[in-house]
């Protein structure tokens, strides 16, 4: 069996007065498993309870709209209200742009909406949830939720990693011990303003995930942990009640609590509120109005716990009120002691008021542990115990080289991902022993391959000659580096998925999803083989899909990346036709400061997409990225290249420079690609030829935005995305493309 500091096997025996709780692997139950209920616990396929939830919470409530409620896989856009909390949960679609949605294939009586669909990730090694509405510095609560529910109709439950951004939070499998539905919760400290949740194929299987909830929690609460150490729970005990009945909003943090009883305890509570001391780290007075005792009054109380990893490193909060009004002659004095550390001086609760007791350093190389709390001699009343929290550290001990990085672990001057690393032999067997090539580049060759599970992929080999210069910063290297760096980060629909790496000797790779169709330039000029002209309605689509990855990197990442060398070579067509840009070698990051609009680089990219203004300049602006897909719109229009050679001499035109003066004369039959002659609806036509035009302004100021362009695209294209089109344009009664510009495009 697998094994992980977040996953449990739970059994709880008597002795006496104590608990024992053994734990193998640890695995936790939803408690979203009843329809109309959230209770804390349900029994598994094993017949026992399982462990629950972890956390803390305070008097003071925080309103719901500050939660974060994920439905992963809802196909329905609209919202719903869970009917036992009444917290709104939202569809995914607004949170990643990757995967497919599913529904689970057996009956799910008995569960909740969330575990009804999921979100599959057939492709792609690494796909993220990225949590934008947090602050950094501040600490959240994590839950992440599975059912398999044999939505493949495979019957094999999958094995696979999840990540929060560059970090490893544990492996995800089932068992028997883990049930139909489980779910995943730890504490952390946001490092940036966003929280990246990723599902990563680590077993060449296909990860999946039901729902996601982040909670935000009081800066106070659990002191050890920060930004580069998180807290995962190990167990969350309310003793004393006789029922899992708390939740939001009585508990205003959406914090959960299990239940333990012991025919040796002695269970009482009271009617009145308890209050806090600080408000820092106590549970809240509902967890705290119920406690247990020995059944003995000469007894102590114990609670144990078992690991199957000495390493792992355990802390423990123990919590206490007095709930009984003593009389002057009545002592209730105690020790607490956990593992080899006990608390300076004897505890003595006050009434009504929480008292927390923290183990003033970490537990930890040990296979055995225990809490025990004993009466003093000067006590004339037995120990008590109102809950506890165990939780196992988790370091972050990696840091994203950027912002907005992914994994990224940098190894011998090579940035590697924590997706999925292949060894060659496997390399060579993906590629047949690189029998296919299907490309080439700045830094070596793409060949064609397949993974085990029949997942097509493309394979990037670094050429021996960028490897030996690797440590000489040579341009083969830094684009590579700049490719896995880049592609790790960035998750959207129209940009080439990740799937993993390959660094061993002198081999080093890149494997990305596979797009069929190649590359859109090979189809607008005619070289590829048995391949039919595209139509007017697919080049619209395409220039769409583009447009909208090209805005995600503008807009969606944060800092924003420019792309740097945008071409119709690296935009890659799948089966069906729909764009994904590619080659993110030559991209820069765009750390965008208040006062700064530009990057002054070294000029890179392709002749005839090279933003002017930037070749004279050094600039770097988004803008410059504007003026390329302003090109590849030209290309789309007319079927010629950027540069267009003649074909009885030696001379060379500007695209941009002959088709610009032509199309502004609203001429665009005398450029038009006469591919697409009577294949055209003449008002989308116009409309694209416009944009064309704005994108290729020499002055920047004066291009649109992609956001701009993406609006345009769309509001011709209509929510329903046809091969053929036919939209309406204001531009009738306009006499020339270029006055429309300024029109659609304020400058």
């Amino acid at each position: 069996m697998k094994s992980s500091p977040g996953h449990c096997k739970n059994r709880k025996q008597r002795r006496g007065t104590e608990i024992v709780t053994e734990i193998g692997s640890f695995e936790k139950h939803s408690r979203r498993t009843g329809i109309g209920r959230r209770p804390k616990y349900r029994f598994g396929s094993l017949g026992s309870p399982e462990l629950k939830k972890h956390q803390v919470l305070l008097l003071q409530t925080l309103p719901e709209k500050s939660f974060i409620s994920i439905d992963c896989g809802r196909a329905d856009a609209s919202s719903y209200p869970d009917s036992y909390t009444d917290i709104t949960y939202a569809p995914d679609a607004t949170f990643i742009q990757t995967g497919v949605n599913k529904e689970v294939a057996i009956s799910w009586e008995g569960f909740t909406p969330i575990y009804r669909n999921l979100r599959s990730f057939p492709n792609g090694g690494r796909n993220c949830y990225d949590l934008s509405d947090v602050k950094k510095g501040n600490k959240y609560l994590i839950r992440a939720y599975f059912m398999y529910g044999n939505y493949d109709g495979r019957n094999s439950t999958p094995d696979f990693g999840l990540y929060i951004g560059v970090n490893r939070w544990t492996n995800i499998f089932f068992s028997e011990e883990t049930g139909d539905a489980f779910n995943k919760e730890i504490i952390i400290v946001a490092t940036m303003n966003y929280i990246s949740i990723c599902l990563v194929d680590t077993s060449s299987e296909t990860p999946f995930i039901s729902g996601l909830e982040l909670r935000p929690l009081n800066s106070s609460m659990y002191g050890a942990e920060n930004e580069s150490q998180s807290l995962w729970s190990w167990s969350l005990i309310d003793l004393g009640a006789s029922s899992s009945g708390n939740g939001y909003p009585t508990e205003p943090l959406d914090l959960l609590w299990d239940v333990d009883h012991n025919d040796n305890w002695s269970a009482f509570d009271t009617s009145e509120q308890v209050t806090n001391k600080n408000g820092a780290l106590e549970p809240s007075s509902t967890v705290m109005m119920t406690a247990v005792r020995p059944a003995n009054n000469s007894d102590a109380l114990y609670y144990n716990w078992t690991t199957i990893d000495p390493s792992w490193q355990f802390l423990v909060y123990l919590h206490f009120a007095e709930l009984e009004q003593l009389g002057p002659a009545a002592v209730r004095e105690f020790t607490v002691c956990c593992g080899d550390s006990c608390y300076g001086e004897p505890v003595s609760p006050e009434y009504l008021v929480t008292t927390t007791i923290q183990t003033p350093h970490p537990l930890t190389g040990q296979f055995n542990y225990s809490c025990s709390i004993q009466k003093t001699p000067n006590s004339t009343l037995p120990p008590i115990l109102n809950a506890i929290e165990i939780f196992t550290i988790l370091q972050l001990t990696e840091k994203p080289t950027r912002e907005r990085d992914d994994p990224v672990v940098k190894t011998g001057g090579l940035f590697c991902s924590e997706n999925r690393r292949f060894t060659y032999a496997e390399v060579i067997t993906l590629t047949n022993n690189f029998e296919r090539a299907i490309g080439k580049g700045a830094f070596g060759t793409v060949y064609y391959g397949q993974m085990p599970n029949g997942t097509q992929v493309a394979v990037k080999m670094l050429s021996l000659q960028s490897v030996k210069l690797l440590s000489h910063k040579c341009q083969g290297s830094n684009e590579f580096q700049n490719e896995v760096q880049l592609l790790i980060r960035v998750h959207h629909r129209n940009l080439v998925s990740f799937i993993g790496y390959c660094q061993e000797g002198d081999s080093t790779a890149l494997i990305y999803e596979y797009m069929a169709q190649g590359d859109l330039g090979s189809h607008l000029l005619g070289t590829r083989k048995n391949s039919k002209s595209l139509n007017w309605g697919q080049r619209l689509q395409i220039a769409l899909d583009v447009a909208q990855g090209l805005e995600y990197l503008h807009t969606g990442c944060k800092p924003a990346i420019i792309h740097r060398d945008m071409k119709t070579a690296n935009i890659l067509l799948n089966e069906r036709f729909e764009a994904k840009i590619g080659d993110f070698g030559l991209s820069k990051v765009f750390f965008k400061d208040d006062e700064e609009t530009h990057i002054s680089t070294l000029v890179k990219g392709t002749p005839g997409y090279l933003d002017p203004e930037y070749f004279h300049s050094n600039n770097l602006t988004q803008k410059s990225d504007v003026y390329g897909f302003g090109v590849v719109l030209l290309e789309m229009i007319t079927g010629q290249p950027p540069i267009i050679r003649s074909s009885t001499n030696y001379e060379k035109k500007n695209l941009v420079d002959w088709a610009s003066p032509i199309i502004a004369t609203r001429d665009i039959q005398a450029v038009l690609d006469p591919r697409l002659v009577g294949d055209y609806d003449a008002n989308s036509l116009l409309k694209v030829a416009e944009i064309a035009l704005a994108c290729t302004s020499p002055r920047s100021v004066e291009r649109p935005t992609m956001t701009d362009i993406v609006a345009e695209l769309k509001g011709c294209l209509g929510t329903e995305i046809a091969p053929e089109i036919s939209c309406s344009s204001e531009i009738e009664q306009v006499g020339t493309v270029s006055s429309v510009s300024s029109v659609l495009f304020p400058r």
